[in-house]
């Protein structure tokens, strides 16, 4: 599906890691990055792509996601999330790893 919907052809290595989840290893680091900036095609099919997270990096994307939901339901905010950043109305702000609060960028 990957190889036809974003045009991979160089060789990938699949790991199965859950019954709805895989790891996929690429050999060519620059099909990698093309493929973080194509996935957004892939939201159609169901299918999501992340680029592996330590379980820092995890816990602080989960906390920033909770931080978009409820800006989200409570105060109808536009809302977009990257990487340890969020921008709320258009208000970029990036996660302080010491303090562990956001702060602006």
């Amino acid at each position: 599906m990957l190889e036809k919907e974003l045009e991979i052809k160089d060789k990938i290595k699949i790991y199965a890691i859950g019954p709805q989840k895989v790891i996929i290893e690429m050999v060519n680091f620059n099909d990698k990055i093309t493929i973080l900036k194509e996935k957004k095609r892939l939201k159609d099919k169901n299918l999501y792509i992340d680029s592996e997270m330590t379980k820092k990096e995890r816990k602080i994307q989960k906390e920033l996601s909770e931080i978009a939901r409820d800006e989200r339901k409570n105060k109808g905010s536009m809302v977009k999330i990257g990487f340890q950043k969020i921008a709320i109305n258009n208000v970029m702000m990036k996660w302080d790893i010491n303090e562990r609060t956001l702060g602006p960028r």
